[in-house]
């Protein structure tokens, strides 16, 4: 019984096919890049509605924040 085996160039194509799935598939389901000033709102609200102990440190935080943030002139 002789088997005959698939020519070299189907091999390939099916390889470069999966691969090429993988690839979109990895590239469909990647999460963006959160953005960091979106929130800047919600660090003062933060510091705004923290207690005693650590709103010196929420609102040092919310000033770093929005410093990097905003668009230079």
């Amino acid at each position: 019984m002789h088997m005959h085996s698939n020519p070299w160039y189907l091999t390939s194509l099916g390889v470069i096919t999966v691969l090429l799935l993988v690839a979109v598939l990895a590239w469909l389901t990647a999460e963006p890049e959160p953005d960091p000033c979106a929130d800047v709102d919600r660090d003062v609200g933060a510091a705004v509605l923290a207690d005693e102990n650590d709103q010196d440190a929420l609102v040092n935080r919310a000033i770093l924040v929005r410093g990097k943030c905003e668009p230079e002139e």
